[in-house]
This record gives structure tokens, sequence and C-alpha cells, in this order.
């Protein structure tokens, strides 16, 4: 689980939701994509737990350019 996983998954999902949206969309809409991964304690405990999420998203109407945003 890393930051260029993360940022390769919401790549992924950006250019779907453009792609199944597209024009059909209203010229007042906003888009935005979410992903996150997540790594889990095991049950014998012997790892370290982690995670990343982000979010692409226009922050004005109809941006040709999507912000990102991870932690």
């Amino acid at each position: 689980m890393s930051r260029p996983r993360l940022e390769t998954m919401l790549d992924c999902e950006w250019k779907s939701l453009v792609q199944q949206v597209g024009d059909a969309r209203g010229k007042d809409t906003r888009l935005f994509a979410f992903a996150d991964t997540i790594a889990a304690r095991n049950f014998a405990g012997t790892n370290d737990c982690h995670g990343w999420i982000g979010v692409r998203f226009q922050d004005h109407l109809r941006a040709e350019r999507a912000r990102f945003c991870c932690t």
C-alpha cells in the first residue's frame, strides 16, 4: 500500500468516470473520484496496519484539470 498505488487507482477511477458520464452530465455539475487502500493488522499482530485515502475533484464547474488530495 503506497501513495503511487493510490494515485494509479484514482487515475483509473477518474478516467472511468469521465468516460461513463461524458457529455451527458449537466452543465452545473462537478465530478469527484474516491479511492482508498488499506493494510489491516493480521491475526497474529505481527505487521503494521496503515492506509491511504485520496480524492480527485473539480473545484469549479467543468474544470479541465481535477485537484488531488490524499493522506
